[in-house]
């Protein structure tokens, strides 16, 4: 815990690092629809995604749960956040440009979800309780991915 949290404050406290340059062209922003084969699409979430995740959690699907959480939080940031994510975007991409957009609250929770996700799904290792209890109680967007 201790790696996450001083991981999150060293990310919060270099957010200028991660800015990005404003944009010469004004434009629409093109919605990603999938990253790393993942549906984001709001539409294909479950209403009550929190419930569901919860729910797989509980059965010991966690890298399901994980998954659903993940793709809740990039679809929430991609269509009410606004935040410009790649098809090709790695999650520390993704991690990048939420942290760019300066919203102290939605990246430090994204920062966790991302630890979280990675470890479960690269590593095969489960989040601590007190990781998971804070995924549920501190999730930032509204239910079905949108905020």
């Amino acid at each position: 815990i201790a790696a996450i949290v001083g991981f999150i404050w060293v990310v919060i406290h270099n957010l200028h690092v991660f800015r990005s340059r404003p944009k010469d062209s004004v434009g629409e922003i093109k919605k990603v629809t999938t990253l790393a084969g993942l549906n984001v699409e709001p539409e294909n979430l479950p209403s009550d995604l929190l419930s569901e995740a919860r729910k797989m959690w509980e059965k010991g699907q966690f890298q399901e749960a994980l998954s659903l959480l993940y793709r809740g939080a990039i679809s929430s940031l991609v269509t009410r956040q606004l935040v410009e994510i790649e098809e090709s975007d790695t999650e520390m991409d993704c991690l990048r440009r939420v942290i760019s957009r300066g919203e102290i609250a939605s990246a430090s929770y994204f920062a966790l979800l991302t630890n979280a996700w990675i470890s479960q799904a690269y590593a095969r290792r489960c989040p601590n309780e007190e990781i998971i209890d804070e995924l549920w109680k501190e999730w930032p967007f509204q239910e079905g991915g949108s905020q």
